[in-house]
């Protein structure tokens, strides 16, 4: 939402990104989240702005309909059961509302039971299309054959000898892993880069916010906020890395300077670094120098993990790590491989 002003927050999914997807609040809680701030310079809230484009368009009264972002609120709140709840002054005055929860004869339908049992499809869903079906609407799994399929039927259709994405599904090894003994030779440890735990993508890190707080997320070494890489306690050892020391982690693209955290929860010859990092910030010049921001995709693979299709193979490289000071420099090798 925008601080500049009023707003309620959907407390039912992520703005159709995904059904039944709370983030940040519990999916029985609504708030009122009032205007924090008056909009800084010369800046708009969004709902103004399109206001304003509207009212030079002579279209104003369509777009607002004689409302204020208060009344739009307003409006959200009497479409909702709220009301029977919580009067609006006193929603306003609390800033928030928890609703009960739902009677034990009202709980949602267990999945597939109906496919099971030969019913019509009964769990609910946002936008269901009977495109989506190949016989009845609702009837049937949406596959092409309208059943499980261990076989992919559309993907026999397409290219039914495509190793790369096979009809029946098997583990395929990843293009940089250990399954190649010769990949190893120069960058022995494998990479892991899942989504981030504490920010989304990119959105909340490098903005100063409280989860450079967290150890997790990032260290402080110096006065600076160090993304974390997680190493195997073996591994560490043999390279004298010891917890929170700066290490540079680097491959045959670039290198990038981390803080390190050894464990025993990653067997040997694994590392786990977060993608996502938010900030680049090469130590000397861009695109020719270790980046300590922590942009640990710098180093994964740009391939695809298939010709005959969209699909990043970013989740996992080939590295090697070592300490790092602030007054080591680049191999001149690295930064022509960066730079090509």
């Amino acid at each position: 939402t925008n601080f500049v002003r009023p707003d309620i927050s959907e407390w039912s999914a992520l703005g159709g990104y995904a059904h039944h997807g709370q983030q940040q609040l519990n999916h029985r809680v609504i708030t009122f989240q009032h205007k924090c701030i008056e909009p800084l310079g010369e800046s708009k809230s969004d709902y103004q702005i399109f206001l304003d484009i509207c009212k030079r368009l002579g279209l104003a009264a369509y777009f607002s309909e004689g409302m204020s972002e208060l009344d739009w609120v307003k409006r959200m709140y009497d479409s909702s059961d709220l009301p029977s709840l919580m009067g609006w002054k006193e929603f306003i005055r609390k800033g928030y509302a928890v609703l009960p929860a739902n009677p034990a004869d009202d709980k949602m339908p267990t999945a597939w039971n109906w496919f099971y049992e030969g019913r019509k499809k009964d769990v609910p869903e946002p936008h269901p299309l009977p495109s989506d079906y190949t016989d009845e609407f609702l009837t049937g799994l949406q596959t092409q054959t309208g059943l499980f399929e261990f076989e992919c039927e559309s993907l026999k259709r397409f290219d039914a000898n495509d190793p790369e994405r096979p009809i029946i599904a098997k583990y395929i090894p990843a293009p940089q892993g250990a399954g190649n003994p010769e990949d190893l030779k120069d960058y022995p440890l494998q990479m892991l880069t899942p989504h981030p735990r504490y920010s989304f993508h990119t959105q909340g890190d490098g903005k100063d916010a409280f989860i450079n707080n967290l150890e997790e997320h990032r260290v402080r070494v110096d006065g600076h906020d160090y993304w974390v890489l997680r190493i195997n306690s073996e591994d560490a050892q043999k390279r004298g890395i010891k917890r929170h020391d700066l290490i540079r982690v680097f491959n045959g693209q670039g290198a990038v300077i981390c803080a390190a955290v050894p464990t025993d929860r990653l067997r040997p010859g694994l590392t786990h670094g977060y993608e996502a990092s938010a900030n680049y910030d090469p130590v000397g010049e861009p695109g020719k120098s270790a980046d300590r921001g922590g942009c640990l995709n710098l180093l994964t693979p740009k391939k695809s993990q298939l010709k005959q299709a969209h699909s990043m193979g970013s989740s996992t490289a080939l590295v090697e790590v070592e300490l790092w000071t602030a007054n080591d420099r680049e191999p001149e090798s690295i930064q022509a491989e960066a730079t090509s």
